[in-house]
């Protein structure tokens, strides 16, 4: 485990971790980790866990220790200890690196996250994404996406 929760933090444990199997796993994930779940935070937060304060539009940390989120469906793609590598689906914003640290701790280890690749974002999938290299004005606004839910976005 790390103070960050992923791997850009400094080592606060280190855990057996040999007693863990992926049945193990694959029952915590489905009884902690479907439906609404709340997660911690890091005691170090990184930048990401910043959000924007509505009353003073300046971005500070959250002030409670828990998050909740909403999970659809968890899926363990690679056991192969000490590593895991999971498929997360979910609704809204859910913090991979929580949810690896939570969950080392449930099965009597710990873990932090090495690896995170964001295949979807709200409506927005892999497929659809606009690569850092074709970033510029052109490409931009002909890739703006406007939902067709909201006719007044509509050009």
């Amino acid at each position: 485990a790390t103070n960050t929760f992923d791997i850009t933090g400094d080592y606060t444990k280190v855990s057996p971790y040999k007693h863990v199997l992926e049945s193990d796993m694959r029952e915590a994930l489905n009884e902690c980790y479907l439906g609404d779940v709340k997660q911690s935070l890091p005691a170090l937060p990184s930048f990401r866990f910043l959000q924007r304060d509505r009353l003073t539009n300046k971005m500070k940390y959250p002030s409670e220790s828990k998050y909740s989120s909403t999970i659809m469906k968890v899926d363990i793609v690679e056991f192969d200890p000490p590593g895991f590598q999971l498929h997360i689906h979910s609704k809204g914003r859910v913090y991979a690196s929580s949810l690896v640290n939570d969950l080392g701790e449930i099965l009597g280890s710990s873990a932090h996250l090495t690896h995170l690749c964001r295949v979807r974002q709200g409506d927005f999938g892999f497929r659809e994404a606009l690569h850092h290299y074709d970033w510029n004005e052109n490409s931009i606004s002909q890739n703006l996406y406007l939902p067709a839910t909201d006719p007044e976005l509509k050009t």
